[in-house]
């Protein structure tokens, strides 16, 4: 694969996992949140199944029993945490928040590392966790005194902020995998359809079902197939030509194209503060990566 079709490939797939955001905000209003998690990894399962047969991304695998209890506890925290919250922060805050504030994972990635796994946080890494920090209280409080004195956040932010934890979370432990990504993630997406079929059922199907139209149902599918599905591949594929931490840069695009995508379709209205946060949050997580990359660098 040629760099230039790598560099296409993972915009595309940026530009898919931005649009998730979109079509969640969408769905929230008509589909409950675990009948959304529910559909979403069912879809997502019975795509991304047969795709292992037909696509070259990595080696077979086969499940064994020893796997079961790991995956449960991942899928628990890192697919059905996470996807529940995400979906319920949608109730309350806009598509533009939850993306800004999602992309403080790698900070959050670093500091659940540094408290679980003993990993070192050098002076560089700290202040770029800091500065995402100080961005996202200002994503959160909009920049207003009032908010901060009157303790009236926006219950949507901080769901999405206990939403990217449970994920930060997730891929901390994720590391002590023993199976390749992708198999890893087929199996939480099974486990996940599985653990919220119940949950899905006690939200009463018959009685929202009515009212969600046609654009809803393929809001649904669209975040099953192409962020879950193709965007996930891709990035395996990328991974092997441009490595990780290079493909990992590409990340810093989605609350970019999640903000232009909700003007455009949402018709949320642009805010120069919102703006700002997203550039002080990417700037900390640019400054995070740099650091740590260069500290694993071996000296000459």
């Amino acid at each position: 694969m040629s760099r230039k079709k790598a560099y296409t490939l993972m915009i595309i797939a940026t530009l898919f996992w931005a649009g998730a955001f979109i079509a969640g905000k969408y769905c929230a209003p008509y589909i409950p949140p675990f009948t959304l998690v529910f559909l979403r990894f069912l879809i997502a399962s019975a795509v991304l199944g047969p795709a292992l047969k037909v696509l070259p991304i990595e080696e077979k695998y086969k499940l064994r029993k020893s796997d079961m209890r790991f995956l449960v506890n991942t899928s628990i925290v890192g697919m059905f945490g996470y996807h529940v919250l995400f979906f319920a922060s949608l109730h309350y805050t806009t598509a533009m928040n939850a993306s800004i504030l999602a992309a403080t994972n790698p900070i959050l990635t670093a500091i659940i590392c540094a408290v679980l796994f003993k990993q070192y946080i050098n002076r560089a890494m700290l202040g770029g966790i800091l500065l995402s920090l100080a961005g996202v209280l200002m994503t959160i409080t909009g920049m207003k005194w009032e908010v901060v004195s009157g303790l009236s956040f926006n219950r949507g932010d901080i769901f999405m902020i206990a939403a990217v934890t449970l994920w930060s979370l997730y891929v901390s432990v994720s590391r002590k995998r023993t199976m390749p990504p992708v198999h890893f993630t087929l199996y939480n997406f099974v486990i996940t359809a599985i653990l919220t079929f119940p949950l899905a059922l006690s939200e009463n199907p018959l009685s929202w079902m009515p009212g969600a139209g046609p654009a809803a149902w393929l809001a649904v599918v669209y975040m099953a197939v192409c962020p879950s599905v193709f965007s996930y591949c891709v990035m395996q594929v990328v991974i092997k030509e441009l490595g990780s931490q290079r493909t990992a840069i590409f990340y810093n695009f989605v609350p970019a194209f999640s903000m232009l995508l909700a003007v455009l379709i949402l018709g949320e209205a642009f805010e120069a503060v919102k703006l700002a946060t997203m550039f002080i949050i990417v700037a900390g997580v640019v400054i995070c990566q740099y650091a740590g990359e260069r500290m694993e660098k071996p000296k000459p």
